[in-house]
């Protein structure tokens, strides 16, 4: 085997790594996300829902 290639291997290698650790960052902040986004809706729909039984019509 040449430096070259040994090297080349070795950058793919971290480099693959990198990409990993950026995907499971990306899928943890996408995941936090709908969290909030979940916790917004159910929020709106009870407040929709306190609003609908307190209001008398």
């Amino acid at each position: 085997m040449s430096v070259i290639t040994i090297l080349s291997n070795k950058q793919m290698i971290l480099s693959l790594i990198y990409n990993e650790q950026n995907i499971s960052r990306l899928v943890r902040r996408q995941n936090t996300e709908i969290s909030f986004r979940c916790m917004a809706y159910d929020t709106h729909r009870f407040t929709n829902l306190v609003i609908m039984i307190v209001t008398p019509t």
